[in-house]
């Protein structure tokens, strides 16, 4: 798969320790199966299979789905899985280093925006994409553009929309958050539990030895 991913992305020659990693927890994760799929289609512009429905998207979430091809699309499993990786993990992170990394960049866009540093999207798009922009949850508008292309009224729901997204991706992440934290008690739980088991059996395993001896031992 590695070699794949570098036919598409020569700058991946260097990353196959993260991948790696990645496809470790993959394999470590438990996941449940759903009939739902994801489509994966061909890429006109790039030439290349194209599976972005999985970049940003929880990784319990996808998983469990089944990966079905486009018409248009012709490759091979390992080829697909080999895409799926890269479109999930992107440069082969964990969901707790992605985390990180979207951290440290909020962190960053907002140090930018307190010094007035940030290009927000109204330098450098036409109004009429401002527009498209704002009235799918953009935030990065200035208040000033938005009274210029909106009436009172649709700045309020724009507002509005932008709000419920960013609540609906709190909760997609807090949800997330805990499933994870709840799979790890289970882990630590099961773990537990077969430690428990082998000291049961080697206690037992060690009585059993010491009747035999004891009856060996006996005089007839």
């Amino acid at each position: 798969m590695m070699n794949i991913i570098v036919k598409y992305y020569p700058n991946m020659y260097n990353q196959a320790t993260g991948f790696y990693r990645a496809y470790m927890y993959i394999k470590n994760m438990r996941v449940k199966c759903s009939e739902d799929y994801f489509l994966a289609k061909y890429d006109q512009e790039y030439n290349m299979p194209c599976i972005c429905f999985l970049e940003g998207s929880p990784w319990e979430e996808c998983l469990g789905l089944q990966a079905r091809r486009d018409k248009d699309l012709h490759c091979s499993d390992t080829e697909l899985a080999a895409l799926c990786l890269w479109h999930l993990t992107f440069y082969g992170y964990t969901p707790e280093e992605q985390r990180a990394n979207a951290d440290r960049e909020n962190e960053e866009i907002e140090r930018e925006q307190r010094n007035d540093e940030l290009f927000l999207c109204d330098d450098i798009y036409t109004d009429e994409e401002i527009k498209s922009f704002a009235i799918n949850g953009w935030d990065r508008v200035r208040d000033e553009v938005l009274e210029r292309l909106f009436t009172p009224e649709e700045i309020v729901e724009i507002k509005r929309i932008r709000k419920e997204k960013v609540d609906e991706e709190n909760a997609s992440r807090d949800a997330a958050e805990e499933e994870e934290r709840m799979r790890k008690e289970q882990d630590e739980a099961l773990k537990l539990e077969l430690k428990k088991k082998a000291a049961r059996e080697r206690r037992e395993k060690w009585y059993r030895e010491q009747r035999r001896k004891r009856n060996r031992n006996k005089p007839k």
